[in-house]
């Protein structure tokens, strides 16, 4: 009995440790969990770190051995990290939302056990983009390989660490909101719309600052401030997106075309705003889009029992 008892002491003295705490949210921690198992993101660590690898080898040839500049190299890994954090880790949620939306219509039983939409596809954007920060973090060497080989400054490295997770967590957004449809073609066509709409969105300011040729006072808080305001107003969007297929009783009026509309308006709105108004402006109607965007599909209010 105390053999037992011990046993049972040192088993509950554990499981505090290996388990998530009861206040995550529920469909956080299953996609977690698939996807720390799941083949794909064993393949895509390994082959990630035989890239980083390659290219920190690349890297201290030129600087070492060849004598020659380390901006080729650093702008060959720069692209082929962005197109792995960018698109092709994003692209293994292509069916992210469907055994939601299948036979089975595991989204109403998730509605009936007191989750709400924003729950289920919040949980898979997190979920998904913690995966993608894990490998970004097991990256850290090479990064400061790159720094002390003087490829890159201390200042540069954060943006663009910064910017692979901006990015990396944009497309999560729009590619799980594409998986709500059930036609591959459908979810190819909604994926290149609303990435073209969100580079159009986000390029305007990079635009107006080759035109003007140089940074004007002020400018430039207003332009990183759009350059994360765009990916909020575009992951809010997406996320509607997938959260408006999740319905079990359908609207008179389909949130699907609202948001589309919406997502096709906002760069146009957006560019003139940039173009012909001071860039606080822009920052403003960025502000109230994302408000909008919110308020576009919501939930009648649930009655307590």
């Amino acid at each position: 009995m105390s053999g037992r008892t011990g046993a049972r002491a040192s088993l509950d003295a554990l499981l505090p440790i290996s388990e998530f705490p009861d206040g995550l949210n529920p469909v956080f921690v299953r996609d977690l969990r698939q996807g720390l198992r799941a083949p794909f993101f064993m393949w895509a660590f390994v082959l990630l770190h035989g890239f980083a690898i390659i290219a920190t080898m690349a890297a201290w040839a030129a600087a070492r051995v060849l004598g020659g500049s380390l901006v080729v190299s650093a702008a060959a890994s720069g692209f082929v990290t962005n197109l792995i954090f960018g698109f092709l880790l994003p692209l293994s949620l292509f069916h992210s939302l469907q055994p939601e939306l299948g036979r089975g219509r595991n989204a109403e039983l998730l509605l009936t056990s007191r989750l709400s939409r924003w729950q289920i596809v919040r949980g898979k954007l997190l979920a998904h983009t913690t995966l993608s920060g894990l490998l970004l973090v097991s990256l850290s060497p090479y990064f400061l390989i790159r720094y002390f080989l003087g490829s890159v400054g201390p200042a540069m490295l954060f943006i663009e660490v910064m910017a692979l997770i901006v990015a990396n967590a944009t497309m999560n957004a729009i590619v799980i909101g594409a998986s709500a449809f059930s036609s591959y073609l459908v979810r190819f066509v909604v994926i290149f719309l609303l990435g073209s709409l969100h580079s159009a969105t986000a390029v305007a300011y990079t635009m107006k600052r080759g035109f003007t040729g140089s940074v004007l006072p002020g400018f430039l808080p207003d332009h990183f401030a759009g350059q994360l305001l765009v990916p909020v107003l575009y992951i809010v969007l997406s996320l509607q997106l997938g959260r408006a297929r999740l319905q079990p009783a359908r609207q008179v009026v389909d949130p699907v075309a609202k948001i589309l509309a919406v997502a096709c308006l906002a760069p146009v709105a957006h560019a003139a705003l940039v173009a012909s108004a001071t860039p606080l402006s822009a920052i403003v109607f960025l502000c109230l889009m994302v408000t909008g965007a919110l308020l576009l599909d919501r939930d009648a209010p649930q009655k307590k029992s």
